[in-house]
């Protein structure tokens, strides 16, 4: 059942006291909460007094829960929460005394049983995960939602889903290996998928049930402690994190470090009246991009009975980040190219194929495998106080480097796509932005550079305020741009001359005002050239799709 069902019962619980549609969340998710709380306690009748008291905590708490709470997770966090109380080193010895026995085992019968090995560690290594990623993991392979399911109850697309699905997994199989569980990320998801939630005994259901009704009166001596515990040491960290939180406001304030980073709810946001848009780039943050690139051309000469298709798509993840403030008010960033992925099709067919994940290394037969040379490599970013790039370190060593390894027809792929200031277009996020507060409905004109292979082309905009709009989990601003690109003419080095004879673009992005950043930014071009040679003339019609988006703040 999705999410929102829940939540409609817990409000009907809530408003109406109705206790069928409390006992309907219970019998839907007791066996989440229990298997969690028999693997923190180790012991079926503790876990049956830890999940009691969860659902105690769940009728209690349930009126003041947000319609988008988001129950998996906090069951999840509620139930790792209560079972601290049994927390008395019994979690601590299990993982002990599997490390030292793995010591003696031979390696060939370190691969089996790897549910068995994994349990008793796995909530301990669910802490290690932050707790976003504790609820995609709950819901994608406690709960076995699909990817798209796991993607449509957090807000993102189904493959941000995957890819921090991939990230958490790593962390856990980074966990597992030190403690000598050798396994794949593959594995432990499947691990966990196929055992992580068993099914509580038949009663309990109807026991906890009948205990959470009545807030706690009629549950034993042991479930109160538990209950009394629990609320106190969520309390706690409520309080912790404002405590932290205010002193970060404070530090900020007085020009101090800080070095904390805690997990708020984001401030409500009223979804009406002005916004200040405005870019903030938060020093000790590391933004993970993601962007999606299509490119599709037509070229038409006289004489030619058939116009020439090119098509070209290419995806990219990177981070950016953001080292301190300089004295001029700028920022020192760092950038990391993580992924990149392209393919190219001329007339239909496939010319080239390239993935990073798949294989990082160069070969001199695929051109696009050049793209592998970037992988990992770190760039240098020094900004103004306004946020435009004033230098970028690092270009001529990655430059030196893919002339060392690539061929002639690398090196001019590579110069195609990144010699002309690319790099300094990486940080154009949110371009436009008028650094101020803006009404919805409000407009305002630009009118900047953009750099592109055959040299600078100068556009006008028109930015509107559209509306507030949910996107990717955020409250935004909605922007729309529309624009032209004034004629130019370029020549290039074959001498042939290329006139833009009219190009248009369309533009929407969506600026989080609490986070200070564009999360979406999706961009349509359309732009006919007239490419004039010594023999002949042809016209060219090339279509843009660009799509970036935010996938994390760390």
């Amino acid at each position: 059942m999705p999410e929102t069902d829940d939540m409609a019962l817990l409000r009907d619980y809530a408003d109406r006291k109705s206790e069928s549609a409390f006992a309907q969340v219970v019998g839907r998710r007791i066996n989440l909460v229990y298997s969690v709380a028999l693997r923190f306690t180790g012991n079926g009748a503790d876990a049956q007094d830890v999940t009691q008291a969860v659902f105690v905590i769940l009728a209690k708490k349930a009126a003041g829960l947000s319609p988008k709470t988001i129950l998996t997770g906090w069951l999840y966090e509620t139930t790792r929460f209560t079972a601290m109380n049994f927390l008395t080193g019994k979690t601590r010895r299990q993982a002990r005394e599997l490390e030292a026995h793995m010591q003696t085992m031979p390696d060939d019968l370190k691969t089996e049983n790897t549910w068995q090995q994994m349990a008793p560690l796995l909530e301990e290594a669910m802490t290690r995960l932050s707790e976003k990623e504790r609820t995609l993991i709950a819901l994608r392979f406690f709960e076995s939602k699909s990817a798209a399911e796991t993607a449509a109850v957090l807000g993102i697309q189904e493959w941000a889903a995957h890819k921090r699905a991939s990230r958490a997994l790593e962390k856990l199989k980074g966990f597992f290996t030190k403690r000598g569980v050798t396994t794949t990320a593959a594995g432990i998801a499947a691990a966990i998928s196929a055992n992580s939630v068993q099914a509580a005994p038949p009663v309990l259901a109807k026991t906890a049930t009948a205990v959470a009704l009545a807030k706690g009166a009629t549950a034993s001596a042991s479930t109160s402690t538990l209950i009394k515990g629990a609320l106190k040491l969520m309390a706690w960290t409520k309080a912790k994190t404002a405590i932290i939180t205010g002193a970060a406001v404070l530090l900020a304030v007085v020009g101090g470090t800080v070095i904390y980073e805690t997990q708020k709810e984001p401030a409500a946001i009223v979804m009406s009246g002005p916004a200040e848009i405005k870019v903030k780039w938060a020093a000790g943050k590391k933004y993970a991009w993601h962007m999606d690139f299509d490119q599709s051309t037509e070229g038409k000469s006289p004489g030619q009975p058939q116009p020439v298709m090119e098509r070209t798509t290419w995806t990219q993840d990177i981070n950016v980040s953001v080292l301190k403030e300089l004295p001029n008010g700028g920022r020192q960033s760092e950038f990391e190219f993580v992924d990149e992925a392209m393919e190219a099709w001329w007339s239909g067919r496939t010319i080239f194929s390239f993935d990073s994940a798949q294989s990082p290394a160069v070969t001199k037969s695929n051109d696009f495998s050049v793209l592998g040379a970037m992988i990992g490599t770190h760039l240098g970013y020094f900004t103004g106080a306004d946020g435009t790039v004033q230098t970028v370190d690092g270009v001529d060593k990655l430059t030196a480097r893919i002339s060392a390894v690539g061929t002639p027809q690398q090196r001019h792929l590579f110069n195609g796509l990144f010699g002309w200031g690319a790099f300094t277009n990486y940080f154009s996020f949110g371009a436009g932005t008028p650094d101020r507060t803006v009404q919805v409905g409000e407009s305002w004109p630009a009118k900047f550079d953009v750099a592109n292979v055959l040299g600078t082309f100068i556009v006008k905009a028109k930015f509107t305020f559209k509306n507030w709009e949910q996107h990717g989990g955020h409250q935004c601003a909605h922007i729309e741009e529309t624009s032209r690109v004034l004629a130019r003419s370029f020549p290039n080095a074959a001498g042939a001359l290329i006139t833009i004879q009219q190009g248009k673009a369309s533009r929407e992005y969506w600026f989080d005002p609490e986070l200070g950043m564009v999360v979406g930014d999706n961009e349509n071009s359309d732009v006919t050239y007239k490419i004039t040679t010594r023999t002949q003339k042809m016209t060219k019609e090339e279509h843009t799709k660009i799509q970036w988006t935010l996938v994390d703040v760390q």
